[in-house]
């Protein structure tokens, strides 16, 4: 799975306090988030989350994995929404022109 959905994924659960609600916001079963944050977990080999039967909580490693996670996920977004931006204000022909013209370095 990739490594921005597991990580959207683990902070929907511990911001909704649950597996169930962490599906419904992101509109995808309670098994296929559960085992998700399963794999999460079995990748570095430290528990995440401790689980209740109505609750649960981060350890200490998901506390330390939370806010990182959070702001990785932002950035992901805010990236997402500028390409969105420079693709909607994008004009001009691709096949019209010199190369010279519309190829610049990246800096």
């Amino acid at each position: 799975m990739d490594r921005v959905v597991v990580m959207e994924t683990f902070v929907r659960v511990v911001d909704a306090g649950s597996f169930s609600y962490a599906a419904k916001q992101l509109r995808i079963g309670q098994t296929a988030v559960s085992k998700a944050i399963m794999q999460f977990e079995d990748r570095p080999g430290v528990r995440q989350l401790l689980r209740w039967t109505h609750c649960l909580t981060p350890t200490e490693a998901g506390h330390n994995f939370y806010e990182p996670a959070k702001r990785a996920i932002e950035e992901a977004d805010e990236a997402e929404l500028a390409a969105q931006g420079a693709a909607a204000t994008f004009s001009g022909s691709a096949s019209g022109g010199n190369k010279a013209d519309h190829c610049q370095p990246f800096r």
